[in-house]
């Protein structure tokens, strides 16, 4: 007969994958050699894994033969359910593939233990489907940590449809009868979905397969086109209709079970609480009398009480023994846990080499965690040689599996270029997966690429939408970066007092960056009152605790005076400090001192030396001044054309200042060949700017006609400004163009009196 069996649990809106993977198991569709489990003459099962809900389905095919179908159709009793009589022609074909079928698929289960089980069949694969579930039942519950128990004897739900010929034989003078609970479904738009309690008597409910007027009935319902597109009417069934956990707690409580898979299944209720309140002791004592009959099973889940004080005291060296008989039973969630003793000295002594060879040995026969924590092996050199190669290929298999920490290590080596090739949009794809699937640090990753738009379009609205979502789940480093959005409008409308009280919040757990970025606030009175001993306060804090940002601003307090008594000697100290850590502010501003004397004596050597080093780490102040003491000689031999290179290379990354001396450098041809033009070109641009010697200098240029055209009035408006703000060089020049009438109107009183300011100066 045809039959669709469901192993329901909590039903998932998947309910549609089991009626189109059920599909699959028609004799006459072909099928993938990596996907059969099992194989004989008389029974194919395939296996799927749905990773995004954790289930393993079991498909099980029918076969072509007839024979048992038709000679054995009489019952049979069934050994593992006294209440039960089954098909002979059906259990015939069971037993003889019983034995290895149902060692396969134990080890696959144990090997799975975080999987839902469910399974599918059609026609005769059905029936076998059936009997191997109710063979299953107890362990398929377990698996599937609590299974609703849908009937009073199997824990299956049979759906067919009432238009398809074949459920509705044998006939009932066969002696054939149904099982307790079926769902007779009328197909799409021919009505609603039905259900009927189909007893074991001659006296059937008159609804049931054996009282549909033959006419009624099709070979064409027999498809299983026909049995997926009643997918949806059977979900919403059975989540109307579902049963909850407490009936199967209470059901197995109440049989005071002997087997050791009830008492683990009892144990894992208790211990959890589901289907009862939470009660750790009783559940260790399910747990133990497991152990006690010698499962490797119960042996574990006792292990992982003593390991972590569950129900009982802590004792690790107990946990161990228990992890090491379960081990040399063959399971491998104890294996992985006895090599996390060896790593970690729980229970015996400190064994990293033993920690590498179970976790190979697990890994090796499939268990996800022990392939996790290989590559960590591998990763982090416990154990064995560093191989960040092979570490790879493990978080790789473990994270396709559906591994959260090995999805986010992955993305982490494809961040970082570590064991693999640079690739940012593979690392965006993990982090996804592993944000989507409640990875906190993923969350917060996966924000950073969309605010820098790594692998992805830059989208700083997705990014603020994540750091919130990672900072409501108290993710620290998601707290300064959510201030960062706020302090700058990235994302969200700029809030400088949310942003100061984010600062605050993750300061004051110890965030550095925090720390440094809430003295800005103080400092600048952004989102508060402006309070420099507040800034000073805060920038000790985070310097004695190592921050080299905070140690060079500290610094930057000392020398200026900012929020303490000024003290030269104190900010060159701070600065020789963050310097050595390798902070270029800190090694920038310490040639400072070496060079203007503050703090430390004059020493041009010293500062060029540091100039160097934050040059060569990207600092374009120290770029600029590095490219000067080249251009003058100071504390290294002149050398014209590495400074020209150097000016150049700061006035690419927009540095005011050197687009000025490289101007000086076409102007004078220092360095390079002399270009007026493209000196003209760069006063210009550092002019717009605001930059007061380079206004001067482009004000010559316009009266003189050096790279332009001859400009009087315009080279007197630039004078003027630069004049203004105090330039030297700008008031005497105007002083000229008043004293000779060069732009303006000849007036000596305005040249005296700029010539005055000049000389004064």
């Amino acid at each position: 007969m045809m039959e669709h069996y469901l192993l329901v649990t909590q039903i998932k809106e998947t309910i549609e994958l089991y009626g189109n993977s059920a599909k699959r198991a028609y004799c006459n569709t072909p099928l993938e050699a990596d996907r059969i489990i099992y194989s004989s003459n008389e029974i194919q099962v395939i296996a799927e894994f749905d990773e995004e809900n954790r289930e393993i389905l079991y498909n099980f095919r029918g076969i072509t033969q007839v024979t048992n179908i038709i000679s054995d159709s009489g019952l049979t009793n069934y050994p593992y359910d006294q209440n039960s009589r089954v098909h002979q022609g059906f259990f015939k074909i069971f037993r003889n593939n019983e034995k290895d079928l149902i060692e396969k698929m134990t080890k696959d289960i144990k090997k799975n233990i975080n999987f839902a089980l469910s399974m599918t069949g059609f026609d005769s694969g059905g029936d076998k489907n059936l009997l191997t579930c109710s063979h299953l039942d107890s362990l398929v519950l377990v698996i599937k940590l609590f299974a609703q128990l849908v009937t009073e004897n199997l824990n299956v739900r049979r759906v067919v449809n009432n238009n398809d010929v074949i459920p509705h034989n044998p006939p009932i003078d066969r002696g054939y009868q149904h099982f307790d609970s079926e769902y007779w479904i009328q197909p799409l738009g021919f009505g609603k979905l039905k259900s009927f309690r189909c007893v074991r008597s001659a006296n059937e409910n008159s609804q049931c397969s054996n009282s549909a007027p033959p006419g009624k009935l099709s070979m064409a319902a027999h498809s299983a086109t026909e049995y997926s597109k009643v997918a949806e009417l059977v979900k919403k069934y059975l989540v109307r209709n579902q049963k909850t956990p407490e009936n199967l707690f209470d059901c197995l409580n109440k049989q005071n079970p002997k087997r050791s898979i009830d008492n683990i299944l009892l144990g894992f209720s208790l211990e959890h609480g589901i289907g009862t309140i939470p009660n750790l002791t009783k559940a260790f004592l399910k747990y133990q009398k497991a152990a006690n009959a010698k499962d490797s099973l119960g042996q574990f889940f006792l292990g992982r009480c003593y390991d972590t004080g569950t129900g009982t005291s802590q004792d690790q060296g107990k946990a161990y023994e228990l992890y090491l008989k379960a081990t040399e039973a063959g399971d491998l969630n104890a294996q992985n846990s006895l090599a996390v003793c060896y790593l970690n000295g729980r229970g015996t002594t400190k064994d990293s080499e033993k920690a590498f060879e179970l976790y190979s040995k697990a890994a090796e026969a499939g268990h996800l965690k022990a392939q996790f924590n290989l590559a960590s092996c591998y990763a982090n050199a416990r154990g064995t040689t560093k191989n960040s190669e092979k570490a790879y290929e493990l978080y790789s298999k473990a994270a396709e599996a559906g591994h959260l920490d090995a999805q986010y290590n992955l993305a982490l080596f494809y961040t970082n270029r570590e064991g693999t090739t640079r690739n940012s949009e593979k690392a965006f794809e993990f982090y996804s997966k592993a944000a989507e699937a409640g990875h906190l640090d993923a969350k917060y990753n996966l924000a950073l690429c969309y605010a820098n738009g790594k692998g992805t379009t830059r989208n700083s609205v997705k990014a603020f939408e994540l750091y919130s979502k990672a900072v409501e789940a108290g993710h620290l480093n998601a707290q300064n970066s959510l201030a960062v959005c706020y302090a700058n409008g990235e994302g969200t409308t700029r809030n400088s007092e949310k942003a100061f009280e984010l600062y605050s919040k993750a300061a004051e757990a110890g965030h550095l960056n925090a720390q440094n970025d809430l003295v800005c606030c103080y400092l600048n009175g952004r989102g508060t009152t402006r309070n420099s001993e507040k800034a000073f306060e805060l920038y000790s804090k985070a310097a004695e605790a190592g921050h080299l940002n905070a140690q060079n601003s500290l610094a930057v307090c000392y020398a200026n005076g900012e929020g303490t008594t000024r003290n030269s000697e104190k900010a060159f100290e701070l600065y020789s400090k963050a310097a050595e850590a390798g902070d270029f502010g800190g090694q920038y501003n310490l040639a400072l001192c070496y060079l203007n004397g503050e703090g430390t004596t004059r020493n041009s050597e010293k500062a060029f030396e540091f100039y160097s080093k934050a040059a060569e780490a990207g600092h374009l102040n120290a770029q600029n001044n590095l490219a000067s003491c080249y251009d003058n000689g100071r504390g290294t031999t002149k050398y014209s054309e590495k400074a020209f290179e150097l000016y150049s290379k700061a006035v690419e990354a927009a540095h005011l200042n050197a687009q000025y001396n490289l101007a000086v450098c076409y102007d004078n041809g220092e360095g390079t060949t002399r270009n007026s033009e493209k000196a003209f070109e760069l006063y210009s641009k550092a002019a717009e700017a605001g930059h007061v010697y380079a206004q001067n200098n482009l004000a010559h240029c316009y009266l003189k006609g050096r790279g332009t055209m001859k400009d009087s009035e315009k080279a007197f408006e630039l004078y003027s400004k630069a004049a203004e703000a105090g330039n030297l060089g700008g008031q005497y020049n105007l002083a000229v163009c008043y004293d000779n009438g060069e732009g303006t109107t000849r007036n000596s009183e305005k040249a005296f009196e700029l010539y005055l300011k000049a000389a004064e100066a």
